[in-house]
């Protein structure tokens, strides 16, 4: 195991207040004792433990995301002292240090840019569509929507960069074909659907999420948006996270995937505003203090951090898989969804995920589609063949049944 992307928390406090965030409101209250800022003797420390990282696993690439709360709250004196002693410290001959941060857009300006495109930090912002979509769930702490100030921000950023990516997190309320156009207009170039951090104890009903009698919501939002886009001729229409992995996935491009969806293996640690290394700060979800492990920079290295049970479980979740999964034919596209969205407190992560049937369908729907566009002599040269979702569950059964006989067949012979 190597981690290649540490996820800095230089800000353990937000301008803002978004009802479904898993660091604020999720049950996990451990920010309240997290230092405001990551202090100097923090980033001494982790860079120290970055350097001893990048040469002891000789990686020639290492990313250090600048992440929160709100990462702009910090100076923007930390940023240049930051990456003036990474780039001192690390011999960029031997390893190529990139910068990124996510931010929430509220607080970019124009001295904000001018730092980015001087230290060379790639930067992403979070934002949820419409005005109606993004206030519904992203206001500030007196509850007022936060999408203007998002716009201006966004539009400074424009004025500096090409490329503008955002994240947004999947609003079932609302319609997705006038999110994707809406971003369109605004100039986004790429842009990632995060479905909503919930769980078997936490389920997405909050969110107008309705699993019951079998019913595939986010499939079925997602479906009629992967056509949309599909059809859009216009040469800088925005480029789709979620539908540009899975079709990389299903037609086997090599690396493709991350810690959503994919066989691959995770990669990336945390770093709170005190020093402590933590898993997947998404986990926080799952209960008050569940991320917590007694590492630190102070006093552990990366490697024995990665060597922790969580962190481990993390690491290899698109391998550690339940028995459902493991018997699906899709689960090397699917990676058996996101480790957060397998959780129960009966069965911990040994769960399929709670978008596992709307995972099934978007998949089935979409190789469908594309597989529709080959020619039938690609399809006899690769094998590939359509599915629908009833084979999927068939097979699934059937794996199911073979794998509980062998133990007795074993025993048997």
């Amino acid at each position: 195991m190597e981690c290649t992307s540490l996820v800095l928390k230089v800000a353990s406090r937000c301008n803002l207040n978004c009802t479904y965030c898993y660091m604020y409101n999720m049950g996990d209250l451990t920010y309240k004792s997290q230092p405001k800022f990551m202090s100097d003797a923090v980033v001494d420390a982790l860079l120290h433990r970055v350097k001893e990282h990048v040469e002891t696993h000789k990686l020639r690439v290492f990313f250090l995301i600048f992440h929160g709360g709100e990462p702009l709250m910090a100076p923007k004196k930390f940023y240049r002292n930051f990456i003036a002693k990474a780039r001192k410290l690390i011999d960029p001959e031997q390893t190529d240090l990139r910068f990124m941060m996510q931010t929430n857009g509220v607080l970019i300006t124009e001295e904000w840019c001018k730092l980015f495109e001087e230290l060379r930090i790639s930067v992403g912002i979070s934002m949820d569509g419409t005005p109606k979509a993004h206030n519904m769930y992203r206001i500030d702490h007196k509850g007022r929507g936060s999408h203007d100030n998002v716009v201006r921000g966004l539009q400074i950023f424009r004025r500096h960069f090409k490329r503008v990516g955002v994240i947004t997190v999947f609003n079932i309320k609302e319609n997705p074909i006038e999110i994707y156009e809406h971003f369109k207009s605004l100039g986004v170039t790429n842009y990632s659907i995060l479905l909503p951090d919930m769980h078997y104890d936490n389920p997405p009903g909050l969110f107008g999420i309705d699993h019951t009698n079998g019913r595939t919501p986010v499939a079925d939002w997602l479906i009629p948006l992967f056509d949309h886009w599909m059809a859009d001729t216009c040469q800088d229409k925005p480029k789709v996270q979620i539908f540009e992995t899975l079709i990389e996935l299903m037609f086997g491009k090599e690396g493709s995937g991350n810690e959503v969806l994919g066989g691959g293996q995770n990669d990336t640690l945390i770093i709170e505003t005190n020093g402590d290394i933590e898993t997947v700060d998404t986990l926080k979800a799952c209960g008050h203090g569940f991320t917590k492990g007694n590492m630190s920079v102070f006093s552990n290295s990366i490697d024995e951090a990665q060597n922790t049970p969580l962190i481990r479980l993390y690491f290899d979740s698109h391998k550690n898989l339940c028995a459902q999964c493991r018997a699906c034919p899709l689960n090397e596209v699917c990676g058996g969804g996101y480790l957060v969205t397998r959780y129960s407190a009966e069965n911990g992560f040994d769960n399929p995920s709670i978008y596992c049937r709307d995972l099934m369908k978007l998949i089935v729907y979409i190789q469908n589609r594309i597989l529709r566009l080959m020619p039938e002599s690609y399809l006899q040269q690769t094998g590939m063949e359509l599915l629908s979702v009833a084979e999927v569950l068939e097979i699934i059964e059937q794996n199911l049944a073979a794998s509980s006989m062998q133990p007795v067949l074993e025993t048997a012979c």
